[in-house]
């Protein structure tokens, strides 16, 4: 006990060390993981446009849907109302894995309205705390010591964040896959390959903050 006292900071930075690496590596593998997924199509030539319409009629989810151009990504914007998807003519099984899994973002908005709106405000704070932490770390490494102390402190919280935000996208994965599975008219494999998918996706967004602004010089935005 006397030893991890001692020896906390060097302690709690090795986990931060290894925490970032992992996240990191957790992203190369997402990227060429997706990138598999950009160029297979579905057996039964299902567009995303028709999913997509299939599923907001089906399950009342009222939003308005804007597609992403050129761009390998989707997002749910709660305040405004609006589910980004990607390249919506296109029949890949990452344009359908992409749109469930915005699309069961909505629908957790009329399900669980405080816990999105809340783990939304929490999510900016610590994507704000994950940039200021090598920041305080740099200074206090070379100018202030004590700064050490206060880096580690923001990063432990933005671990503390996270805890709210898995919650939301685990239950988001396992709401996209049901719409996969009811609407997408998939195989048996393909629904257990975007399984995997989702899997990475919720890893994805969860390194954006373990990762912080590491992500942003070493990997282009995917989700």
């Amino acid at each position: 006990m006397g030893f991890i006292t001692e020896n906390y900071l060097a302690i709690g930075f090795s986990l931060v060390g290894i925490l970032v690496v992992i996240s990191l590596i957790v992203r190369r593998v997402a990227d060429s993981y997706i990138q598999r997924f950009e160029e297979d199509l579905t057996n039964s030539g299902l567009n995303g446009r028709v999913f997509v319409d299939r599923v907001m009629e089906s399950e009342d989810i009222d939003v308005t849907l804007e597609e992403v151009e050129g761009e390998v990504r989707g997002e749910f914007l709660h305040e405004e109302g609006i589910v980004k998807v990607p390249e919506l003519e296109n029949s890949s099984l990452l344009t359908l894995g992409i749109s469930a899994h915005e699309l069961a973002h909505a629908s957790q908005f009329s399900r669980m309205l405080f816990l999105v709106a809340a783990t939304k405000i929490f999510e900016k704070l610590g994507v704000f705390l994950s940039y200021i932490f090598p920041l305080a770390l740099i200074i206090g490494f070379i100018f202030y010591f004590p700064l050490l102390k206060v880096s580690l402190v923001l990063y432990l919280l933005v671990l503390l964040i996270l805890l709210t935000r898995i919650t939301l996208e685990i239950d988001a994965s396992r709401k996209a896959l049901a719409f996969l599975d009811r609407y997408g008219e998939l195989t048996e494999l393909e629904l257990a390959r975007l399984k995997k998918l989702l899997g990475l996706a919720i890893l994805t967004r969860l390194t954006d903050l373990t990762a912080g602004f590491l992500v942003l010089l070493d990997l282009k935005e995917k989700r």
